[in-house]
């Protein structure tokens, strides 16, 4: 789903630290784990408000996302590790695709393109990096 997709966009920008604090603020019986409508909490405080009309709680759809974290009944739980090692996951994967869109069947990139990768992510430009 579109919020999905925002909120893994958002994942390969934010330090894992923000993820603890927003993991912490909304386990509301502090036993390290969250649940679904924790976890929609998290998603909207780290992406503005996911619109209604695509919130599981009111529409019963479940996004392959949310399956996949809290399973397809929605009552599972989910640890800060589990999130975690999922985040990494996504990143290394994310991050290999784009070095071989660079490598372009090769083993090495050049600096540039190292550079540019970097700084995909990044919070300034490659302009403002150059000067």
């Amino acid at each position: 789903s579109y919020p999905d997709y925002r909120f893994l966009i958002s994942t390969l920008s934010k330090y894992k630290h923000h993820f603890e604090i927003a993991f912490s603020i909304y386990d509301r019986d502090c036993n390290g784990c969250i649940e679904l409508s924790e976890f929609i909490q998290v998603q909207n405080s780290m992406l503005g408000n996911v619109p209604e009309l695509l919130d599981p709680r009111t529409t019963g759809v479940r996004s392959s996302l949310l399956v996949h974290l809290f399973g397809s009944d929605g009552k599972g739980t989910l640890s800060f590790e589990e999130f975690s090692k999922f985040i990494d996951a996504f990143q290394k994967e994310v991050m290999l695709f784009e070095f071989n869109i660079y490598a372009k069947g090769n083993k090495t990139i050049s600096v540039d393109d190292f550079a540019s990768l970097i700084m995909r992510y990044g919070s300034l430009s490659l302009k403002e990096v150059q000067t």
